[in-house]
């Protein structure tokens, strides 16, 4: 892996530019939208091009999942026709939000700069691979990441997997709006991100391994990718495919494109599949999916992703003409989100105003991406702030994989990648999303002291 191209970033700077420029007022959202979504993707193609050239596994860098991560979030959609959204979405909020995701990518892209480094040496020595160290964390990940699940059905698997075929939320280990000192233990869920990268890195030293221990890795994995898909929750299940993909394919000791393209392509494909189908069942549960029952909140004609548009637009229409900036509010939610309310009885239950309340649609979630959640805290300069800060933990964050081969880091910087593609969706989930990183780091001491000893 290298250091950021500077003619990959000029691609896509040029190409945000000119979808920037592009932008006319009074259009409708699906043609705006719609040629902003083209022209930045030809900008993401040309980028994906150069930096493979360059080395395939440029391909799996934080800055790139981080670029993909908010275009699919924002702009994918409008790759299809989505005529039906001209009516939800208004010329001028479309016009507004447009602008805030393209200044917010664009100081993204110029983030990635900030941080200067040299390529380090390759360390031959940490060629080797560790593998039962890496089976017993795998062991243990597993263990301690379906460990609360377990207690709430009384440690019986074949409960485990019918509760979570219930509708979303509705299974007795979902957390409630307050959580008290048992909370603890369903943090360490958390666990669970680990498990993916880790198999997929196992999966790599396969002839190392025993049948038994081959099987029960591919089994280990099964489970995880079931109870994040069955949950309906998108970002969990996407988290566990991206871990899994990264582990498996910068492990790999010869990465070659027919290496890259066939399981990039198997999950792109089940990625996909699983979006539209846990669309269709989340509301009303998998069981009941399976026997014919369909959610109704997605209108069949539109190609759903978030609707981030929606909100962003609707923010921009709304701070400072409606509603005040929230200021720092935004940030220090942020950060003490992972606090658990047994350790402050006062920690605030969110923000002051919801981006629910100022559309009016309480009782549903939205979601806006960072850019719109900077927004509400300072305008656009708060998201030239973010953006450009993102931006420079990205590029930090891409040194982890560079000049070793250590899969016990790579592993940590696979967990990165779920860090960088949760945060895309939300400021908030950053302090929460590098818990896993912490943990994972804190469990392989744990087993290189019970190994020394």
């Amino acid at each position: 892996m290298t250091k950021i191209s500077f003619f990959g970033s000029l691609s896509l700077l040029i190409s945000i530019a000119v979808a920037y420029l592009s932008l006319e007022q009074g259009v409708a959202t699906s043609i705006n939208a719609g040629m902003a979504a083209k022209v930045l993707g030809f900008g993401i193609l040309l980028n994906l091009l150069l930096e493979y050239k360059r080395n395939v596994r440029n391909l799996g860098r934080a800055d790139i999942l981080a670029v993909i991560g908010i275009y699919v979030l924002t702009l994918y959609e409008f790759l299809f026709e989505q005529k039906a959204l001209d009516r939800k979405i208004s010329s001028e909020q479309a016009y507004g939000g447009l602008q805030l995701i393209l200044i917010g990518l664009f100081f993204l892209v110029v983030g990635f700069h900030l941080f200067t480094y040299r390529q380090p040496p390759e360390n031959k020595n940490e060629g080797k691979v560790d593998v039962k160290l890496l089976i017993r964390l795998l062991y243990g990940c597993f263990a301690l990441g379906f460990l609360y699940i377990l207690i709430k059905v009384n440690f019986d698997p074949i409960s485990m997997i019918e509760e979570a075929m219930r509708p979303r939320f509705a299974q007795p280990w979902s957390r409630g709006r307050f959580g008290d000192w048992f909370v603890f233990l369903s943090e360490l869920q958390l666990f669970t991100y680990a498990v993916p990268p880790l198999a997929g890195i196992l999966l790599n030293h396969r002839r190392q391994l025993r049948s038994f221990q081959v099987l029960t890795i591919f089994l280990l994995l099964l489970i995880t990718l079931f109870m994040g898909f069955a949950g309906g929750t998108r970002n969990v299940f996407f988290s566990y495919l991206i871990g899994f993909i990264g582990g498996y394919m910068l492990s790999k000791n010869k990465l070659n494109l027919r290496g890259l393209i066939i399981p990039g392509a198997i999950t792109l494909a089940l990625a996909y599949t699983a979006s539209v189908y846990m669309l269709q069942f989340r509301g009303v549960g998998l069981a009941r999916f399976i026997q014919g029952h369909r959610s109704r909140s997605i209108d069949p004609d539109l190609v759903y992703v978030d609707h981030n548009l929606y909100t962003i637009g609707l923010l921009k229409q709304s701070f400072p003409d409606r509603h005040e900036f929230l200021g720092s509010e935004v940030f220090v939610w942020a950060l003490i989100k992972p606090i658990p309310r047994a350790l402050w009885p006062g920690k605030p239950e969110g923000l002051s105003l919801s981006m629910e309340e100022v559309a009016g649609t309480e009782g549903y979630t939205l979601a806006s991406t960072y850019i719109g959640e900077s927004y509400m805290a300072g305008g656009i300069p708060a998201i030239i702030m973010v953006s450009l800060l993102f931006g420079f933990l990205a590029s930090w964050w891409n040194t982890k994989a560079m000049g070793s081969f250590s899969n016990e880091k790579l592993l940590i910087y696979a967990l990165g990648l779920f860090t960088v593609a949760i945060t895309m969706r939300s400021l908030f989930m950053f302090t929460t999303a590098i818990l896993p990183i912490i943990g994972v780091n804190v469990l392989l001491r744990y087993l290189r002291r019970g190994e020394k000893k």
